[in-house]
């Protein structure tokens, strides 16, 4: 139960936890410096890899080492979906662990300090090379949204819900400090992937689930409209089609705000209403890590350097 010490019985002494991990490397670490970011292997779980995203102030490295490969520690599961979980030291220590194990190559190129290339993706590029190589993307790596969609987790955290998406909290958000409130809304639509699905017909579904979700946290949280801010991202850091809501301000946002990275929901509404066709039509420039097995897809198909 959430906010509980995991038990320890044999079914939970199976799931991945954040200790008698072996350190490979620092992956990369976030601009203000609050959350970095860990490649480790799981000898317990025959060497998988398990990416760690640690949250608090004034992380070392010798910290780390010493969280992730000690034979037990004092962090509290207190959410699970999937392979993502999160674990949480006492409140005295700020600490917050984010595991995602078993980590495939997506998972690992996501927190990787790489060089960024800019692409100019034309809707020619987009079907030859962007569409087969979403297409081709494991079930598994939406396995926790599809969890939440069929009502098989996390429906105790569960923010609001209306006929166009569950809304839920971002791992990165603790739930209790405003200022820093996440949530994401996923679209019950299993066929849309990112905006190149989205099409006229969806202007008024977006403009819903967007009033409806402002309406949630302005009663619930007592945050001004004004404050607020909803985006979509493409690239997407999963494919299946979401939206960030977060307070202006949000310490744990990074580089999610970035030109080449977000489009803003009332930007994506008014081009939808003014060209049905937009996002299909479109081209789109963003900013993609140079490892990432999408550029090399991008390559092969034309896209010059």
């Amino acid at each position: 139960m959430e906010g509980k010490r995991q038990r320890t019985g044999p079914i939970e002494q199976q799931l991945p936890t954040p200790s008698k991990l072996v350190f490979e490397s620092v992956l990369g670490a976030s601009p203000e410096g609050q959350r970095m970011f860990l490649l480790c292997s799981d000898p317990l779980r025959s060497g998988e890899k398990a990416v760690v995203v640690a949250t608090k102030p004034g992380w070392t490295e010798d910290e780390l080492r010493a969280i992730v490969e000690a034979d037990g520690n004092a962090l509290v599961c207190t959410h699970r979906n999937d392979k993502f979980s999160r674990h949480d030291g006492p409140a005295t220590t700020a600490v917050s662990i984010q595991l995602i194990s078993p980590a495939n190559d997506v998972d690992i190129t996501k927190y990787a300090k790489e060089r960024s290339v800019l692409v100019r993706e034309t809707p020619e590029l987009y079907e030859a090379a962007t569409r087969p190589w979403a297409e081709a993307l494991p079930v598994k790596q939406v396995g926790w949204v599809l969890a939440i969609l069929n009502r098989q987790a996390e429906m105790d955290r569960l923010m609001y819900e209306d006929a166009h998406c569950m809304l839920v909290p971002d791992t990165k958000w603790d739930r209790t400090d405003v200022s820093s409130l996440y949530a994401l809304a996923l679209a019950k639509d299993r066929s849309l992937r990112s905006v190149r699905d989205l099409r006229g017909a969806h202007a008024q579904v977006l403009r819903e689930l967007r009033d409806g979700v402002v309406a949630c946290i302005c009663a619930k949280y007592g945050v001004p409209a004004n404050q607020l801010r909803a985006y979509l991202h493409y690239l997407p850091s999963f494919w299946h089609l979401h939206i960030h809501f977060n307070v202006l301000g949000c310490p744990t946002v990074g580089g999610g705000l970035n030109v080449g990275k977000a489009l803003l929901l009332d930007d994506v509404i008014d081009q939808l209403e003014r060209d049905p066709m937009h996002f299909a039509r479109a081209a789109i420039t963003y900013a993609i890590g140079s490892n990432d097995t999408l550029y090399a897809a991008l390559r092969a198909a034309g896209l010059a350097e």
